[in-house]
């Protein structure tokens, strides 16, 4: 989620390159979601840069690709976590 959040709100491609590493360190550490993973994306994508880059970020997109865009970064992640699929069905088709 934070990811996801970072990404739409225009943060630099750099710092979701460091969270992205982060992640699949994570993952190594412990392959289900949970301790660490949080704790290591925030150590590259904090909380306030998070809401920095909502409140002040790039608005450019109409909504339909913004959603676009949300349904193809759902898909990414029920790819590699299969719990969340389930919550599909609360997505327009």
């Amino acid at each position: 989620m934070m990811f996801w959040l970072a990404e739409v709100a225009g943060v630099p491609s750099d710092l979701l390159d460091e969270a992205e590493a982060l992640a699949e360190s994570a993952s190594q550490a412990n392959p289900a979601d949970g301790h660490p993973h949080g704790r290591m994306i925030r150590t590259a994508l904090p909380w306030p840069l998070i809401e920095q880059a909502i409140l002040t970020g790039p608005h450019l997109a109409p909504l339909s690709v913004a959603n676009d865009a949300a349904l193809l970064a759902f898909d990414r992640l029920t790819e590699t976590v299969s719990t969340y699929r389930k919550f599909r069905q609360w997505l327009p088709t």
